[in-house]
């Protein structure tokens, strides 16, 4: 019965102080760094940038993903798309967008895994920069910006990921998820990052 109570306590006490603790640490990180955080120099000169997107059935997001990457204002950059085997008309939607848009398609007869695509997709990059997107992705033009400025700034730095904003909120999970990436993602991302780290990288609907 003790190791109950014990249990229980901890099942109730350590979601309580951990959000408290994650608030605190994301508060941190707002005065401290993101308020300090300066205008964007778009007429630096930065390297480019390789955008990577992998498919599996999303002919219905598709077209808005690749329109909006397209257009980003990012001066040095290309785009590919690789179709990890879909079963809809990914593939069909993807060779109509090629005669409007600039980009490498490449186009898998079999389901592989999303990992396995963005590895092959990455061993084709120009690049040496690499943005890895969803399907279901729309990016806000200053983000790669704000990104890559990263890795001019801290010397080890590995990895970033963006700040995740759902796009559908007219269901009610979409209103779930809402409330959980803005927390969840949102929040501890930004305590973590007073480590000077973040456990892991996010990909969401939509990246600012």
């Amino acid at each position: 019965m003790q190791i109950i109570y014990h249990l229980s306590s901890f099942l109730l006490y350590y979601p309580l102080v951990m959000s408290v603790f994650w608030l605190i640490g994301a508060l941190f990180y707002y005065f401290l760094i993101e308020r300090k955080q300066t205008a964007i120099d778009y007429n630096k000169q930065r390297e480019g940038i390789t955008f990577i997107v992998s498919c599996f059935n999303e002919a219905e997001t598709i077209t808005a993903t690749v329109t909006n990457i397209s257009k980003l204002s990012y001066p040095q950059k290309e785009l590919i798309v690789i179709n990890d085997g879909s079963q809809d008309d990914t593939a069909d939607v993807l060779l109509k967008l090629k005669e409007l848009y600039s980009f490498q398609f490449i186009d898998l007869k079999q389901n592989q895994g999303k990992a396995n695509a963005l590895n092959l997709a990455a061993k084709k990059a120009r690049y040496n920069y690499i943005m890895c997107v969803d399907a279901d992705t729309i990016i806000d033009d200053p983000a790669p910006y704000y990104m890559i400025d990263n890795f001019y700034t801290y010397e080890n730095l590995g990895a970033v990921t963006g700040n995740p904003r759902i796009q559908n909120k007219k269901s009610l999970l979409g209103k779930i998820q809402t409330v959980e990436f803005a927390s969840i993602i949102g929040g501890i991302k930004r305590a973590q990052s007073m480590n000077g780290y973040i456990n892991t990288s996010s990909f969401a609907h939509q990246i600012r």
